[in-house]
């Protein structure tokens, strides 16, 4: 009863907001009198709360999510507009015109004032098309975001998104293994994307590793909440945190961060990058190596971790850009006393041939070769891929992106031998924006993987603007996931308590995925966000007893189990106030099967708060964090219940403005000093008790002086 009145309650939206599409465009265009964008000058990045007033007038608009603004109700005639936004310089726009016949559009580009370590950086390398357009709940951090909260990795970031759990601890933080959950699902329905390409990590049957490129290494991180098959296809079946890696930029720059802290943890970064002409590069090196968190018995869970990323682009012509990037990532450390250090490596290439403008139609084709081996348990696991893909705009108001892809998957690991596959697939999105205030996102997707019937998967979703300062967005999304290698023919895995089985009869779990939200600034220093989702799971894979034996063990196999659900339900605020940012955000989430027991590990309630203040006299910054999660149940082998104690954590950061081009930083993590374990593929330690880190990091770039071949060092 309560999926069948939520599904109504999204279809109602999407068939309202089809009626009021349809109404007289004579009369949208006579409500709208001035439209238009923000975005920050240096980057081009949407700026989400700016704030537009009407000089001499009541009137005004703050920007959504995706920098517009509609300004409703002005009489015609000549008018000023003044745009601003926190950490910018404000912009006067004169001699703005209304007709009564047409809005005045406009576009304002702000620039960033000298209150942080400047980034000498550009937009990085996109795919064709953005995450924010797909028709699910996304939620971007941005390079500004990045750099004035002094995060420290990338599982700092992801963490405060609403909606995702981090999970996944490796025992003793051994491997610095961490995995995202999004809405409740279990961490291998999250797809990894870095630079467009899927991450792979040790342990993938339970999740993706987050925590494998460097913070210092990002550009931005997108995450989309709720199933994106009809676009990325099979494993996109719970979301989707999409990782863009930085680029040169169009002059020299440099930069150093070198960091110490508990367990004589050491992390070092090295960066260059620059522009010669028509050919552009950015190269990255990263090391951390740490003694480890002792166990009961004093044993260090050490590791050595190494990271380089090089990248390079060539402006063949005004209208052709070529891309190629290669990145290795390596890691050895100690995964069990008493059995040799284990040693982890993923390398990938990529490259990319565009050819069009950026902003309208144009057309790439690329490859990806990336490549994971894991010692542990013999992980080899391989992906070579090939894909087209084109951005065609029809008329102002109309954009369709539409791609195809063949990959070539193959997989080994203990216990299941080395097996093969070619996926196949085809999509088309189209992305209509009929008037300022109605966004409508249409998708659909063909795959073809062996063994498997064709797949059509189907979404929808619409952003329709109630005022100017409020939205709602409504989606219904299906998604789709094929067994994985290892789910067919993994054979007799074992796991010291267990034997664990493939099954090659198994069928492609299916999803329905509806969400609606709302969304009100309240001004340029209140912002507040609530949605609701709901997901009806079919031929979910899970490990069931068989009740059979092998050695005295109990043998479990891969079953697919007919019904599973997730309801849950968002509720996030955020205010700036002077130097003062402050983000609230609360999910509850409930997974169950048919039999009313959770899917997997995850906590029912959910709370975050995070305070950011800035004082522009000292230049210092300091964020206060606070995370609990509460109702901790997971899914034991036996098919029933458990529950994890509840938690609450406690950081606190700190970074400090120096010498105009250096920034030093300070932070204390889990300030309580708690332990705490969640589950994976069985239970492990997550929280390790109270530690700290501290380090200095230093920028800069260099340019040519005037009417000379000399170089000089700039901010």
């Amino acid at each position: 009863m309560r999926s069948r009145a939520f599904r109504s309650v999204v279809l109602i939206s999407l068939l309202s907001s089809i009626l009021v599409a349809s109404s007289s465009p004579t009369i949208a265009a006579a409500q709208r009198a001035i439209e238009g964008s923000v975005s920050d000058k240096a980057t081009g990045e949407a700026l989400w709360c700016a704030s537009v007033s009407v000089q001499g007038t009541a009137h005004g608009a703050t920007t959504d999510r995706n920098g517009n603004f509609v300004i409703r109700q002005l009489p015609p005639g000549k008018y000023g507009l003044r745009v601003s936004f926190i950490g910018y310089r404000p912009v006067q726009v004169d001699a703005v015109v209304v007709e009564p016949d047409r809005p005045a559009t406009i576009a304002v580009e702000l620039e960033p004032t000298d209150l942080r370590l400047p980034k000498i950086l550009v937009t990085s390398q996109r795919s064709i098309r953005s995450l924010k357009d797909i028709p699910a709940e996304t939620h971007r951090i941005t390079p500004r975001e990045l750099d004035d909260l002094g995060l420290q990795t990338l599982t700092d970031a992801v963490r405060w998104v609403p909606g995702v759990t981090i999970s996944g601890g490796a025992p003793n933080g051994a491997a610095r293994r961490f995995t995202a959950m999004i809405h409740g699902l279990p961490a291998h329905y999250t797809m990894v994307l870095v630079d467009g390409v899927r991450a792979k990590s040790e342990h993938i049957h339970t999740g993706i590793n987050v925590n494998l490129v460097p913070i210092q290494m990002i550009e931005q991180i997108e995450v989309v909440k709720g199933p994106a098959s009809a676009i990325y296809g099979s494993d996109a079946f719970g979301g989707v945190v999409s990782i863009t890696t930085k680029d040169g930029a169009s002059e020299p720059f440099y930069g150093v961060e070198a960091s110490y802290g508990k367990y004589n943890t050491r992390n070092v970064n090295l960066q260059h990058g620059s522009k010669v002409d028509r050919l552009g590069y950015y190269i990255n090196f990263n090391m951390a190596q740490t003694d480890g968190v002792p166990n009961a018995d004093g044993a260090n869970f050490d590791y050595n971790q190494a990271n380089v990323l090089g990248k390079l682009s060539f402006q063949a012509a005004q209208s052709a850009k070529v891309m190629l990037s290669a990145r290795s990532y390596n890691n050895t450390y100690l995964r069990k006393v008493g059995v040799p250090k284990v040693n982890d490596n993923w390398i990938d290439v990529a490259g990319r041939l565009k050819v069009g403008s950026r902003d309208r139609r144009h057309l790439s084709g690329g490859f990806a070769f990336s490549h994971f081996k894991g010692a542990y348990r013999q992980d080899d696991n391989r992906t070579v891929k090939g894909d087209l893909l084109s951005r065609l705009p029809i008329g102002r108001r109309n954009v369709a992106t539409m791609g195809i892809e063949v990959r070539n998957e193959r997989f080994s690991r203990d216990a299941t031998p080395r097996r093969a596959t070619w996926v196949t697939g085809a999509f088309v999105e189209d992305t209509i924006r009929p008037t300022a205030s109605q966004t409508y996102s249409l998708a659909l997707r063909l795959d073809h993987h062996p063994g498997v019937a064709t797949e059509l998967t189907p979404s929808v979703g619409l952003l329709y603007g109630l005022t100017s300062n409020t939205d709602i967005r409504a989606s219904v999304a299906r998604g789709f996931r094929a067994p994985s290698l290892q789910d067919l023919y993994e054979e007799g895995f074992d796991h010291r308590s267990y034997y664990r089985d493939g099954n090659p009869d198994l069928q492609p779990e299916y999803s329905t995925n509806y969400s609606v939200g709302l969304e009100r600034r309240f001004s340029h220093h209140l912002v507040a966000r609530t949605s609701v989702f709901h997901s009806d799971l079919r031929n979910m894979i899970v490990v069931r007893d068989t009740g059979e034996s092998l050695d005295g063990k109990p043998v479990f196999r891969r079953e697919n189990v007919r019904q599973a659900s997730t309801f849950g339900a968002e509720v996030e605020a955020r205010v700036r106030l002077g130097g003062l940012t402050a983000m609230l955000s609360s999910i509850y989430a409930d997974t169950q099967d048919a039999n009313s027991e959770p899917l997997a590990y995850s906590p029912r309630h959910m709370t975050s708060l995070r305070l950011y203040h800035y004082v522009e006299r000292f230049q210092l910054g300091s964020m206060l964090c606070v995370e609990s999660a509460l109702q901790r149940y997971y899914r034991q082998k036996s098919g029933a219940r458990g529950r994890l104690k509840d938690y609450t954590l406690l950081n606190l950061s700190v970074n400090k403005k120096l010498l105009r081009r250096a920034v030093a930083f300070f932070k204390i993590e889990n300030l309580l000093d708690q332990e705490f374990e969640i589950y994976e593929d069985g239970k492990s330690l997550a929280g390790y008790g109270r530690s700290f880190l501290g380090g200095i990091g230093f920028e800069f770039s260099v340019t040519p002086s005037p009417g000379s071949d000399t170089m000089t060092s700039t901010e």
